[in-house]
């Protein structure tokens, strides 16, 4: 994870698209425990590596450390009739994270095909009432965009809709949901929890990069992203919104 952060700050300072080297690491973390997990026993450390040395002098210091009740305790409690169970607790706990983010996928999709397509800017939208304006949809990508920006004006309104589409040209909600998947391998794990973060914030750079080089303005696509935050509309984790909140918009505007 720290290798992939390293690479994205190299890559935004050379100004290239970051989120694949946060992506990079977010696999490799995901990736490399469970093949060390289905290695075969002939290509797994030696008793004599670091790793299992280190292991037997923390067991031998373990009584003296917690006491040598406490001790038996810790290791009755991690003896190996205690990894069956686990096995199923991880499955569950992976199958139905998965499954939420599926659903919740499933659901938005549905309220954007619930409204028939129509053209802004020359761009496909869904018109909702107050989802997005996000992109749902893994293969195809839907733009949904709700009445409330048809309040803005013109141009705030086209930097808004080419922000979504330059998202559903790089299938980023694809990008993310892989992104999610793997970090559903291991729910528990603080660390892909935090690569997943950095990744939706790598994404949004990306696309803001993006939408300059198209030559908008800086000043007015940094007071859209203002006025879409304050307004506080909140949108499901598993689309790639504009606004949304938390996206970190201080860091995005001074980029």
């Amino acid at each position: 994870g720290l290798a992939g952060v390293a690479g994205e700050r190299c890559l935004r300072a050379l100004g290239r698209p970051v989120r694949w080297s946060v992506a990079g690491g977010l696999v490799a973390s995901a990736v490399l425990p469970l093949l060390a997990f289905i290695t075969p026993a002939a290509l797994r450390p030696s008793p004599s590596s670091g790793a299992e040395l280190l292991g037997t002098a923390l067991a031998q210091a373990l009584p003296t450390v917690v006491g040598t009740e406490a001790a038996g305790a810790i290791r009755r409690a991690t003896s190996p009739y205690l990894d069956p169970v686990l096995l199923v607790l991880w499955g569950v706990a992976a199958v139905t994270a998965v499954l939420l983010g599926v659903l919740a996928q499933l659901r938005l999709t549905r309220t954007a095909l619930g409204s028939p397509p129509e053209r802004i800017e020359g761009i496909e939208i869904r018109r909702t009432r107050r989802l997005g304006p996000a992109v749902v949809g893994w293969v195809r990508g839907l733009i949904v965009f709700p009445e409330w920006l048809r309040t803005l004006d013109q141009g705030s309104r086209r930097l808004a809709l080419l922000h979504e589409e330059e998202h559903r040209r790089a299938r980023d909600p694809l990008l993310l949901f892989g992104a999610y998947v793997l970090t559903a391998l291991a729910p528990w794990n603080p660390a892909l929890w935090w690569q997943m973060a950095r990744l939706k914030q790598a994404v949004e750079a990306d696309c803001d990069r993006r939408v300059l080089a198209q030559g908008a303005d800086p000043r007015s696509y940094a007071t859209l992203l203002l006025e879409l935050s304050l307004a506080g509309r909140r949108s499901s984790p598993f689309a790639v919104a504009f606004g949304r909140p938390g996206s970190r918009v201080g860091q995005r505007i001074r980029a």
